[in-house]
């Protein structure tokens, strides 16, 4: 069964030529791209994930190993298919819940809500990018105008509400890709927005200008690298 109720809005799709990454492959734990020019880059989520070490290993001693893991897997699966969704929507596909179960379902509607009321033009989702500055590559979720400005925008879905203290790393990982898009489509994003749709909550829309983070995401992916290099050195 899908599609329990029509679309409630089509989009003005003006999508931008798609740059060929060769598909992401895992090395001792990371994903790595390949450049149409040949460059090996780690992604913008292998580079970030040193961000939340420390909170993470307090989480996962918290509830235990085996269950962190139950909990991240799940929660992965449900991310997915949510994007999924999300992505199809933004395609303007009538079948866009088409094999999808409920729960994902009543996920997505929150960002659908959202979608609906502030968004109108779509550039693209799951947008291959890369920055020969930064030396990362990844897939962006989506790059559209919403309230009427050019917005890289992220899909996530958590239990509750977050506190903006601790996803940094969501705002410098949106700074990437509009630095990314910049740099290969010579097309500014002034802003970012998490669409983050919770369990308890509801959706917990967040906005923020791109220059806010810049400058920061810069050092950040900088530093990467040099500890990086220094590592390979001295092995």
């Amino acid at each position: 069964m899908f599609n329990m109720t029509p679309r409630s809005k089509y989009f003005d799709l003006k999508p931008l030529e798609a740059i060929e990454l060769n598909m992401g492959y895992n090395e001792q734990g990371k994903r790595y791209y390949e450049t149409p020019t040949g460059n090996r880059y780690p992604s913008v989520t292998t580079v970030l994930s040193s961000m939340n070490q420390e909170g993470i290993a307090a989480w996962r001693a918290k509830v235990g190993q085996e269950a962190a893991n139950k909990i991240s897997t799940q929660a992965s699966g449900r991310g997915t298919k949510v994007h999924q969704i999300a992505e199809d929507y933004l395609l303007n596909k009538d079948n866009y819940l088409e094999g999808h179960m409920p729960a994902n379902i009543e996920t997505f509607k929150q960002i659908q809500v959202y979608l609906d009321e502030h968004c109108d033009e779509v550039y693209g989702n799951e947008i291959a990018l890369y920055s020969d500055r930064l030396k990362t590559a990844g897939r962006c979720d989506l790059v559209a105008r919403i309230h009427g400005i050019r917005t890289v925008g992220d899909f996530k879905t958590a239990k509750k509400y977050k506190k903006e203290e601790w996803i940094q790393n969501y705002f410098f990982q949106c700074t990437a890709y509009a630095i990314m898009m910049y740099e290969q489509y010579d097309l500014w994003c002034p802003q970012i927005c998490l669409m983050i749709a919770t369990d308890e909550d509801g959706l917990q829309p967040i906005i923020k200008k791109t220059v806010t983070y810049a400058e920061d995401v810069y050092k950040f992916f900088e530093k990467y690298h040099e500890k990086a290099m220094l590592t390979n050195v001295q092995n």
